[in-house]
């Protein structure tokens, strides 16, 4: 994704600018000073499992967003006696997931 504005570098007043999304910043692409911290790219996440087309894209989840300590990425714990499997779980296992959700299984 293009950054449609454009930011100006105080120290080397360049006009080019670098987009890090993994590290949510904006950098000048002539010096390295970072001219913004902490953006927030709202566009959800795409992806093509089909290597041969670019059209067919599917939905992986969410945009992540800063605005949450996890940054959207939470883990929801479901309140059952069984794995992924149907298997029932051991009661090593059911304490373990019973202290991780604070509940009682």
């Amino acid at each position: 994704m293009l950054i449609t504005e454009t930011i100006q570098c105080p120290d080397c007043r360049s006009t080019k600018n670098i987009t890090d999304y993994v590290r949510a910043e904006i950098l000048c692409d002539n010096c390295g000073l970072v001219l913004e911290e902490n953006i927030i790219e709202n566009n959800p996440e795409w992806t093509n499992y089909q290597s041969d087309s670019d059209k067919n894209k599917n939905r992986v989840g969410s945009p992540l967003t800063l605005t949450l300590h996890d940054k959207g990425l939470s883990t929801n714990i479901g309140k059952y006696n069984r794995d992924f499997n149907g298997n029932s779980l051991k009661s090593k296992e059911k304490n373990i997931i019973k202290r991780l959700t604070n509940s009682q299984l």
